[in-house]
């Protein structure tokens, strides 16, 4: 990864434009950012962070552009796991493990600037005040992961990919309040996200495009329809299971 520098003024200006809530002052956040030793890095498009199964020495900080999380299964499968977005932590859970190990391979996609802090070093801080805030921003969002994680273990529960497709949709349109959606990366991603291959995912969008109950707008873009091809009403017909808010 190319470190583009320790302007930590920068840094924490950045952090504060990303995320609303970080609850403390410039100048807090510029006495922890060093003995975090946080070092800002750009990644360019597939440029790998970490792969699955290595010794975990670091967390990071997306502020701009994406990571990709993917499991790879014992048979050489690739399983899209959860793609981080600028104002979320990627890795975070780590500070909670003894002998962290990456859990997964973690992908740039598309190019990505992440803040990227020193695992032992941020260890460390743990018990000061100055730094009880950034650990419970960080547990906050690690519940949310968790939460997360088990809306996409209920999707890849259903029984077909068609429904996998439909719970999906209906779960987005609930969490944006509209029947467009657009989808995170390209289709493999989503085939990836829903454990299936390209040609499955494809001929269960052509289903479900024919029997009226959705429209594809575009190459990452789907429009939910109910019944009579008319847009899904918001909060009618939506079973979606329990996730932190």
């Amino acid at each position: 990864m190319g470190n583009a520098g320790e302007d930590y003024s920068a840094m924490a200006d950045m952090i504060l434009s990303v995320r609303g809530d970080a609850g403390s002052s410039k100048e807090v956040i510029m006495a922890l950012l060093p003995r975090m030793k946080a070092r800002l890095v750009h990644l360019k498009k597939y440029e790998v962070v970490a792969k699955q199964g290595e010794k975990a020495e670091s967390f990071g900080l997306v502020v701009a552009g994406a990571l990709q999380m993917a499991v790879r299964t014992p048979v050489g499968d690739r399983c899209l796991m959860r793609v981080v977005r600028p104002g979320e932590y990627a890795g975070h859970s780590l500070l909670l493990q003894q002998n962290p190990v990456v859990p997964c391979d973690v992908v740039a996609y598309p190019s990505c600037d992440i803040l990227v802090y020193d695992l032992a070093a941020t260890k460390s801080l743990r018990s000061e005040p100055l730094a009880a805030r950034l650990f419970s921003m960080i547990e906050d969002q690690l519940s949310r992961s968790l939460a997360v994680a088990w809306q996409r273990g209920y999707i890849i529960s259903q029984r077909t990919i068609v429904d996998r497709v439909m719970a999906y949709l209906k779960i987005r349109c609930a969490e944006t309040g509209s029947d467009d959606i657009w989808l995170p990366g390209t289709i493999d991603d989503f085939a990836d996200y829903l454990a299936c291959n390209r040609a499955a995912l494809s001929r269960a969008l052509s289903k479900l495009r024919n029997e009226g109950k959705i429209n594809l707008c575009g190459r990452s873009h789907i429009r939910l329809l109910d019944a009579n091809g008319a847009p899904v009403p918001m909060g009618e017909g939506m079973m979606m299971p329990a996730t932190s808010q």
